[in-house]
């Protein structure tokens, strides 16, 4: 059923802490096509049947996508029963993010039904810290992180970034819901996953 905007509004609360917001950073391949063919709905229903999570069932699925009213920025809270994603991207009032891919300690598992293994990292105590301190910043999901893509409906058409949740911790960053220009091992599949709801 369609959610008004004022409902949604009354439904989604902020999470308590200031507003950190970064300087807007283009994704390396954003995705854009006119609304009418796009299956939203097709994208919509396969990302709730990914992101069914049996540890928490008294969660409603819509709890997992996340709304934010811009790119960088800390997502809006979800009440347990959950919100109309479809409804709100359709008002225009707030972006969602979308689950792609969800990471434990040995994998991460995609909402096309790959799961990818993570590599096994050595650390070689010769290796100076430059060296060490780029692979440190190459791309990579924590367990409390979800890597997927952020949905606007904007002038008739969809757009569509790469983008990630990062949860924040205690003493830590903010949770914030950022674009990621190179989602690595996620861009081919993430691509193609997108494109299969395009209608010719």
């Amino acid at each position: 059923m369609p959610t008004s905007e004022s409902h949604i509004s009354t439904l989604l609360e902020p999470y308590v802490g200031p507003y950190f917001a970064k300087e807007p950073v283009k994704t390396m391949k954003e995705f854009k096509v006119p609304a009418r063919q796009f299956d939203l709905d097709g994208c919509y229903k396969t990302t709730l049947d990914f992101i069914n999570n049996p540890f928490s069932p008294e969660f409603d699925s819509t709890f997992f996508i996340l709304p934010v009213v811009e790119p960088n920025s800390q997502p809006y809270g979800v009440p347990e029963e959950g919100w109309d994603p479809a409804a709100a991207l359709h008002e225009g009032k707030y972006l969602a993010l979308f689950p792609f891919a969800l990471a434990d300690d040995v994998s991460t598992s995609c909402a096309d039904r790959t799961v990818v293994k993570h590599p096994e990292e050595e650390w070689d105590e010769e290796e100076d810290d430059s060296e060490w301190e780029e692979e440190e910043n190459t791309f990579s999901l924590r367990m409390e992180d979800t890597g997927g893509f952020l949905v606007q409906i904007k002038d008739g058409h969809i757009i569509i970034n790469s983008a990630v949740h990062y949860s924040g911790g205690c003493g830590g960053p903010m949770p914030s819901v950022d674009l990621e220009p190179d989602c690595r091992f996620l861009n081919e599949p993430m691509t193609r996953f997108i494109e299969s709801f395009v209608r010719n």
